[in-house]
């Protein structure tokens, strides 16, 4: 089942703060994707995504060449196109994109015309026709930076393929219900 008309998607940090200080506290970055009508408190779907090419490497996810016109690499978790992530030339994670496959969205029914929305772009991924969409943690012209020092301060969302168009969005962080193993979060919410 795809809940494609609406995508809702979660960066939750734990200890944002932690980069300045000396405690051993890591940064985690979750994603979450579950309907939100499946989970009314907010404890299932979410997921740890790496922050780091070897990371990433390590957790079953790989490099899919060919697809960027910027300074960053996509890389998909065995083979799955739905949710992959957006890494820089020093290994950072830049972003993350999601997909859904046109097939799937033709059958679900959805009226949205996604070929005439700024947002999402078409493509074929791992050998799907797909609609993507992605959203920047740090502006292009950060590429690079240290890893603590810019992710989760922004979101933005690129205007279809390019990098070079893209919307900021008004973000704040605040304290919200994490996922069951974690015991303090907070998420960039958009």
């Amino acid at each position: 089942m795809i809940a494609a008309h609406v995508l809702i998607f979660c960066i939750v940090g734990v200890a944002a703060a932690s980069c300045l200080s000396d405690e051993p506290v890591k940064n985690k970055f979750y994603a979450r994707f579950f309907p939100r009508e499946f989970d009314p408190k907010h404890e299932q779907g979410y997921y740890v995504m790496p922050r780091t090419t070897a990371e990433a490497k390590a957790d079953g996810w790989a490099a899919v060449p060919g697809l960027r016109n910027d300074a960053t690499t996509l890389w998909a978790r065995r083979g799955d196109y739905r949710v992959c992530l957006l890494f820089d030339k020093q290994g950072s994670v830049a972003g993350i994109q999601v997909s859904a496959s046109k097939a799937a969205l033709k059958k679900s029914g959805i009226p949205l015309q996604y070929d005439k929305n700024d947002y999402w772009f078409s493509q074929t991924l791992l050998g799907v026709e797909v609609y993507s969409a992605t959203a920047y943690f740090v502006t292009t012209r950060k590429f690079g930076w240290m890893l603590c020092s810019l992710t989760g301060l922004m979101l933005r969302l690129a205007l279809g393929a390019a990098t070079t168009n893209s919307t900021k969005l008004r973000a704040s962080e605040a304290p919200i219900t994490p996922p069951p193993s974690q015991k303090k979060a907070n998420a960039l919410r958009v």
